[in-house]
């Protein structure tokens, strides 16, 4: 036993050290070495006069370019001029010519070995070489081409040559391949031998009648081109930098896993089973259909770590217990379409989920936010969900984008403690129980500028009335709301604070009577005012008046507010001018001096001071004359130091006449305005973003699984060495 134990030992390690090879490499193709072959080639002509039955040629064990005793066999000495003769012809003195020349096997791919073949017949003659169907004589990763006489022929796919009367020397090159970049697969193919030429292609090269023959075979970096039809299969694909790519009508009844790779791209395929990501970085899942009968996910992103990332663009999932189901990982989903499914979009543990676009609709979550997830989403339809976004704790949410949550049978968002949502810019309305559910501890959820199926905004502390939505907080932030649905050019709600004087001219003692023309949000009424009028004096009336005692410009100020707690406020700057006259004492008209006509701004108002993109603003300022004369000004806006826009005013002494102008603008940012010195400014608004920092992508080398592989490995050896020297 103890020789027996000290035999087996050693084949032992070298079997776990094989295997341990294959656990850590990566699946490569296995390249035709060191095989010996053979290929007859028969010379015939048209004459009797001449022929070469025995012509053979290939590759053999201990053969060399030179003559080979044992191998090559010599053939008949040529007698140019006279008979037909074909015979392979080598650089050796005392045996140039033989009927049968082997070369030494291939041992890596890209090597060559060539044969040349002497060739002649005389006048009026014809010569033939025949070959026939060598599919299965050579391996099906070596080429082989026949050169000479004006030709050039692949020995694949023809069978013989032709040549006319003289002397031809022929050269035939074989070529070991390397893995092929490109493959082809088509389940017609299917019954076809290695080797056989397919429609230009070499079956069991790089045509194949499985997906999977396919993927094993092809180089990396390289593609995978499946025709359309029935493969029933489950894909594996384990090697980076391949892509699988579908015709249209090419369906895998199965499904497919991608473990460990980088850049691996599968596109335009469906599947009937799950399609699994597992550390891979990056990824891409392109046009993919996914029809789950099961009750299995559709696709599953398993990064761990989250460095990885996973892109899927224009996924139709339908069926599955989770549409995508995301952990540890970073994926960005373009345009889904996921329906009749248990959750749309599971955002696990780790997960970072970006969706632009698309759908997640008839399903019990269309998105399920778990514990440590970010999930962020633009321009999305959920409906028709029990609940639109489900947020687990310590999950982090961000909807925009003009999103629509809407005629979920509960819920459109529900938000649990210890969670952040931000849900700015979107369509929220019809959701049977509430448009937003809130626990009420942790993070107060920020749902403002939203259009919730009614010009009043939500139903705070109430249940959903269709079409409008309600909120089960007073503190959830809601206001302001949109005035319309996001897509039909809704604008922000509010007080509008507005007001005027009158007269704006006088002398010191005089007594101006304002009047407030602010408007509230809908549905609610303006309940405070505040006046100021510039001389350190204010009042809460709502249409106040008030004398000026001394002379000078003034600037009044309103500020109001509403009952659903809008506030806002207005500045008229410089406008009230007060001023002593100043006519002579001369007496009668004669006397009478006027001063000169004096033209200036007084005041510059921006309403409103914050709009969205392309919304109007309106800019107006008071000309004032504070001389006695009439005169004219011409005034120019500008914005950002381009003038926009001028026009040209009249005023009587002692006057003011206003000016109006306006303009919008796409871009969000914050605009400078100027009349004639006066400045100001006012913001185009942008939608709110999250800010989050995302781990860096890294490639993970041999990953959790090799490095356990190896550990097994060493310590299964040491064992076996143990045994070795064992005594009995």
């Amino acid at each position: 036993m103890a020789r027996i134990s000290r035999f087996l030992a050693p084949v032992m390690v070298l079997a776990l050290l094989l295997s341990a090879v294959a656990v850590v490499l990566p699946a490569q193709q296995v390249l035709a070495l060191n095989e010996a072959w053979t290929v007859s080639i028969p010379f015939t002509t048209s004459s009797s006069l001449g022929q070469n039955p025995g012509l053979k040629f290939g590759t053999a064990v201990g053969a060399t370019d030179d003559y080979d005793v044992g191998i090559d066999l010599v053939g008949p000495p040529a007698a140019p001029g006279v008979n037909p003769v074909a015979v392979f012809t080598i650089n050796n003195v005392n045996f140039p010519e033989l009927n049968e020349d082997y070369r030494a096997p291939f041992t890596a791919a890209g090597q060559t070995r060539q044969w040349s073949l002497y060739t002649f017949a005389p006048a009026g003659t014809t010569k033939t070489l025949t070959w026939g169907d060598i599919s299965g004589l050579i391996p099906v990763d070596v080429s082989l081409v026949l050169t000479g006489g004006g030709q050039t022929i692949n020995m694949r796919t023809a069978t013989l040559a032709n040549f006319p009367a003289g002397t031809h020397t022929i050269t035939i090159t074989a070529t070991q391949l390397g893995a092929p970049s490109t493959v082809w697969v088509d389940n017609d193919w299917a019954g076809n031998s290695a080797g056989d030429p397919v429609n230009g292609y070499i079956f069991g090269y790089n045509a194949f009648d499985t997906i999977q023959e396919g993927i094993d075979a092809v180089a990396s970096p390289g593609t995978v081109n499946v025709a359309a039809g029935a493969y029933t299969e489950n894909l594996s694909i384990t090697k980076s930098n391949i892509s699988v790519i579908g015709a249209d009508g090419a369906a895998v009844t199965g499904g497919c896993t991608i473990d460990g790779t980088t850049g691996v791209t599968v596109e335009n395929l469906s599947f009937t089973n799950t399609v699994r990501c597992l550390a891979t970085n990056p990824a891409y899942l392109i046009d993919l259909v996914i029809t789950i009968t099961g009750g299995t996910a559709g696709i599953v992103v398993d990064g761990s770590p989250a460095s990885n990332t996973v892109y899927i663009d224009n996924p139709v999932i339908t069926g599955a217990t989770n549409g995508i189901y995301v952990t540890s990982d970073t994926v960005i989903i373009t345009n889904p379409s996921i329906s009749v499914c248990s959750v749309g979009i599971y955002a696990d543990t780790n997960a970072y989920v970006t969706v632009s676009g698309g759908y997640s609709n008839s399903s019990q979550y269309g998105i399920y936010a778990a514990q440590n997830s970010q999930v962020t989403v633009s321009g999305m339809d959920l409906a028709n969900n029990s609940t639109g976004v489900y947020l687990d704790s310590t999950s982090q949410v961000e909807v925009g984008g003009c999103s629509r949550i809407h005629d979920n049978t509960q819920y459109g968002f529900y938000v649990n403690s210890s969670v952040g949502l931000i849900a700015n810019g979107n369509n929220i309305y019809n959701n049977s129980t509430y448009g937003v559910y809130w626990t009420g501890s942790g993070t107060v959820p920020n749902c403002e500028e939203n259009w919730w199926g009614d010009v009043l905004g939500p139903i705070v502390a109430g249940t959903s009335v269709s079409p409008r939505d309600g909120i089960n907080r007073n503190d959830i932030l809601y206001s302001p709301w949109l005035d319309a649905p996001c897509n039909q050019g809704g604008d922000p709600v509010g007080a509008s604070a507005k007001f005027k004087g009158a007269p704006r001219t006088g002398e010191p003692g005089q007594k101006v009577q304002f009047t407030d023309q602010s408007t509230a949000a809908p549905g609610c009424t303006i309940t405070e005012w505040l006046w100021k009028f510039g001389d350190g004096s204010s009042s809460t009336a709502q249409n106040p008046f008030h004398i000026y005692l001394h002379e000078g410009n003034f600037t009044v100020t309103l500020t109001v507010w509403d009952s659903c707690g809008f506030e806002q406020t207005v500045t008229m700057k410089y406008y009230i001018t007060i001023k002593k006259s100043s006519r002579g004492a001369g007496g009668g008209a004669g006397g009478d001096t006027l001063e000169p006509a004096k033209l200036g701004v007084s005041y510059l108002n921006i309403d409103p001071a914050q709009v969205l993109p392309n919304q109007e603003v309106t800019i107006s300022a008071n000309i004032c004359n504070s001389g006695e004369e009439r005169g004219t000004k011409t005034v120019s806006l500008m914005v950002n130091g381009e003038a926009v826009a001028s026009q040209s005013v009249g005023v009587s002494g002692g006057s003011c006449q206003q000016v109006v102008f306006k303009t919008s603008r796409a871009v969000p940012g914050t605009y400078q305005v100027a009349i004639d010195g006066m400045t100001g400014e006012f913001s185009v608004l942008a939608p709110r973003t999250v800010t989050r920092n995302v781990p860096s992508q890294q490639q993970t080398g041999l990953g959790t699984a090799g490095i356990i592989a190896i550990i097994a490995v060493i310590v299964v050896l040491i064992a076996a060495l143990i045994m070795v020297f064992k005594k009995d």
